[in-house]
């Protein structure tokens, strides 16, 4: 056995990984849904109701993405994303929509995706 380099805790073989959860929980932030959501012209709760109705999804669900407790799938970001141009349609003054790749890491990776972004 083997300690953690980061903590006191012990790790069971040498190659296996640490599940020390203070390390894996060190959240990522998604910044620009939070900065999305500030930049809505709503309170952030009322961005994030609304946005969460048109993605057919929660609120909370909302919340977390934007705090990175939970990453966002291929499957939500594209929701999120139609949902964001609802958005922009029904309200006047919201900010520029984000695409799939601002949302989600698999879209950011995706060979489709980025052939889309570079016409």
């Amino acid at each position: 056995m083997q300690f953690c380099h980061k903590s006191a805790t012990i790790c069971a073989v040498l190659n296996f990984p640490c599940y020390n959860l203070k390390i894996m929980n060190a959240y990522i932030r998604n910044e620009k849904l939070a900065a999305w959501l500030k930049g809505a012209g709503k309170s952030t709760s009322e961005a994030s109701k609304l946005l969460a109705e048109l993605a057919y999804t929660t609120e909370a669900m909302i919340r977390q993405w934007a705090s990175g407790r939970r990453k966002m799938s291929a499957d939500s970001a594209g929701r999120v994303e139609s949902a964001m141009n609802l958005f922009s349609a029904i309200t006047l003054h919201s900010p520029q929509p984000l695409t799939r790749g601002d949302l989600c890491e698999a879209c950011r990776e995706c060979p489709y995706h980025n052939h889309l972004q570079n016409k």
